[in-house]
């Protein structure tokens, strides 16, 4: 009995019409739907995960991501790791209540990762500007310095993402940013690097799986934007 209706975009959501608590549900108890905002729905499908991948979630954080992906697969064997262990203990309890625990593994080691993976997904820290419309305090919490020093932690996360993945596989870079120096700039930046990798073209996924014709911009890239899908701006990226 609470109001709803399907998600324009993503094919798997449902958006409440008012703001509600849900956490009290039964429904919510026994599993049978998480909360996400849409845009993180959409990069989870657009990742392009497959049945049987071990797959590496870099910077998983409370796991949404790593969560939408177990409940799409039936076989699949997720590494989620993070330096936050604070955001990545709330994982174990979430993978439980929504029964896809036996298909996440969780690595509390993140700079110790002795394996190869056949997808890295990389959701880096960032400004959080696709999310400023919800928080826009933080944008006054960001020096140039920070900025700094978050596109250098760009960089390196893409970097090790890279040195664990199985010759053939795919890295998935992802920020919650409508910045191009965060996003289409750190990677052009890596190509010009690593030539043995290449862009995976998107707008055909896009396609695909959400049957919306708001695909943004002429790049191979994802770039949801706020005032035209209606939903966090994030960024997406697969090599």
């Amino acid at each position: 009995n609470i109001a709803s209706k399907p998600t324009p975009i993503s094919p798997t959501g449902i958006r409440l019409i008012k703001r509600n608590s849900i956490s009290h549900l039964k429904e919510f108890k026994e599993g049978l739907f998480e909360t996400q905002d849409e845009g993180s729905q959409l990069v989870s499908l657009l990742c392009g995960a497959k049945e049987n991948e071990t797959i590496i979630d870099l910077c998983a954080g409370a796991g949404g991501k790593s969560l939408a992906i177990a409940d799409l697969l039936d076989n699949v064997k997720i590494i989620a790791t993070d330096i936050n262990l604070v955001r990545l203990s709330k994982l174990n309890e979430r993978a439980k209540r929504l029964k896809v625990k036996d298909k996440i593994i969780i690595k509390k080691d993140y700079k110790k990762l002795n394996m190869k993976a056949d997808r890295i997904i990389c959701d880096v820290p960032c400004s959080g500007s696709g999310a400023w419309r919800r928080r826009p305090e933080e944008k006054l919490n960001l020096t140039k310095n920070k900025f700094k020093n978050l596109l250098d932690t760009q960089k390196a996360i893409i970097d090790y993402g890279a040195s664990l993945l199985n010759i053939g596989g795919e890295i998935i870079y992802i920020t919650c940013s409508i910045l191009d120096s965060e996003n289409k700039d750190q990677i052009n930046h890596f190509m010009k690097n690593n030539s043995n990798f290449e862009i995976v073209d998107l707008r055909n996924s896009w396609d695909s799986i959400t049957n919306s014709h708001k695909w943004f911009g002429k790049d191979q890239f994802c770039q949801l934007l706020p005032f035209i899908h209606e939903c966090d701006g994030f960024f997406l990226a697969r090599l």
